[in-house]
Parts: C-alpha cells; structure tokens; sequence
C-alpha cells in the first residue's frame, strides 16, 4: 500500500473519530469548503450544513466499524478512498443501526489533505 493510501485511510478514521465524539471543530478541520456530502437525504454543500447532517440533533452513544477500504488515486492531488461503514448510534433514543457504502475525495490544499465529498448509500437489507 502506498503512503499517500495509508495517510488517506488515516484521515477518513480520524473524521469517524471525531462524527463518534461529536467534535464539531476537529471534523471540520479536514474538510475545505465547500465541503460537499450527497446521501439518500439529499444534497448538502458547506462545512455547517454538512455537520448539521452528519451530527443530527437527538443522535448519540456512536460508534462505527470500517472495513474493505479501496483507495483510488485520481492524480497526484486527489484520491477517493471506498469502504463499508457499519454504524451504530441512538436517535431519540431509539437504535438507529445500520451499513454504509461510502466514497469520500480528498484533494491536496497546499501540503495537507482535506475532504472535499462525501458520498454514503445505505445498504439495503
């Protein structure tokens, strides 16, 4: 695995460790603006509406696995990393467990990483 993969495969940790702490300032921190996340509800651009659907009110008690990353390198500057997520959490204190495929970008801005798009589709059961 090239280094540029493990440090994007880091990166996407990272942004789950900060969605399952709730740590709005340190999630932000690895996105550029517009940051850009399209999900079955809808279409979000801009760091504030993207938390706002990553961090609903009433959701919490989080927790995720990752698993069967592929990182695809687009040029020099942007990569696309996909894997599955499985995601637990409580919303309105009711379970709210579930599989994700996701796709996130990250591009190169100056000589750090930063995320760009997210995209995540619910896996049917």
């Amino acid at each position: 695995m090239a280094s540029d993969d493990k440090e994007i495969i880091a990166l996407e940790n990272k942004a789950w460790e900060h969605w399952k702490k709730a740590d709005k300032a340190a999630y932000t921190e690895l996105m550029a603006e517009p940051a850009v996340k399209v999900s079955g509800a809808g279409i979000v651009s801009g760091k504030q509406s993207f938390l706002a659907s990553e961090l609903p009110k009433g959701c919490g008690k989080r927790d995720f696995a990752l698993d069967s990353f592929t990182v695809h390198k687009i040029s020099k500057d942007v990569q696309i990393v996909t894997y599955a997520a499985q995601i637990t959490q409580t919303c309105n204190d009711e379970p709210d467990d579930h599989t994700l495929y996701v796709s996130s970008v990250w591009a190169k801005k100056g000589d750090a990483w930063k995320n760009v798009m997210l995209t995540e589709s619910e896996v049917a059961n």
